[in-house]
C-alpha cells in the first residue's frame, strides 16, 4: 500500500528538519572525534601491566564494540529509508520507527560509555564533548522523529532523501573513529601482556 501525500504547500515536519541538521552534526562530530583519535596515536606513553590500565582497555574496548553495534543499527535504519524513500508505505515506516527506537538505545548507552571513560583519548580533545553534546541532542530528536504520523507532505519526503544522504557521512565518520580507536587500543596497549 503505497502513502498518500498531502497535496497542498508544506514545510517540511519540524522534527525531520531536527533530525537533518543533528544528522549533518553528528556526522561532523564523529569525523573529528575520529581525527582527534588518529592525532593521538603518538602522543600515548608506553605503559606497564596493572589493573587500572586493564580496565582502560576493557572499557575501551566496550566503546569499540558499541561503535559497531550503533553502525549496524544506523546501516540497517538507512536500507530502510533508502527503500522508504524508493516507495513509501506504512509498513517501511513502521520498521524506520523501530530501527530509530534502536538507534535511541544505543546512542543512550554511547553516551554513558563516553560520559564514564577517563581515558586520555577523551580527556585531551575537544572533538569529545562535541561529539557528546550531539549525540545528547540527537537521542532527544530521534524521539521527536517517532512521533511523527502519516500522511507525508512532499516537502518530508524530500528531507527524508536529504537525511539518507547525509547518513552516509555519518556513518562513514562513525565507522573511522571505530577504526582509529582500535588502532589506539592496539599501539597504547601493544605491551600489555594477556
Amino acid at each position: 500500500m503505497c502513502i498518500l501525500l498531502l497535496a497542498f504547500p508544506a514545510f517540511a515536519s519540524p522534527a525531520l528538519e531536527k533530525l537533518f541538521g543533528f544528522v549533518t552534526m553528528a556526522g561532523e562530530a564523529m569525523g573529528s572525534l575520529a581525527d582527534g583519535i588518529e592525532k593521538s596515536f603518538n602522543t600515548g606513553t608506553r605503559i606497564y601491566d596493572d589493573l587500572s590500565i586493564r580496565e582502560e582497555k576493557e572499557r575501551l574496548l566496550d566503546l569499540s564494540a558499541n561503535l559497531s553495534h550503533l553502525g549496524m543499527i544506523q546501516t540497517e535504519f538507512v536500507g530502510t529509508l533508502e527503500e522508504f524513500n524508493a516507495r513509501p508505505d506504512v509498513e517501511k515506516w513502521e520498521k524506520l520507527a523501530e530501527n530509530s527506537r534502536m538507534i535511541s538505545e544505543d546512542v543512550r548507552s554511547l553516551i554513558a560509555h563516553l560520559k564514564a571513560e577517563r581515558s586520555p583519548l577523551v580527556t585531551k580533545g575537544e572533538a569529545y564533548d562535541a561529539l557528546l553534546l550531539t549525540l545528547q541532542h540527537r537521542g532527544t530528536t530521534i524521539t521527536e522523529f517517532q512521533k511523527i504520523q502519516l500522511p507525508l507532505t512532499a516537502d518530508d519526503l524530500d528531507t527524508l532523501k536529504k537525511i539518507e544522504a547525509t547518513y552516509s557521512v555519518l556513518l562513514t565518520n562513525l565507522y573511522r573513529a571505530k577504526e582509529s580507536l582500535n588502532t589506539y587500543i592496539e599501539q597504547r596497549f601493544e605491551d600489555l601482556k594477556p
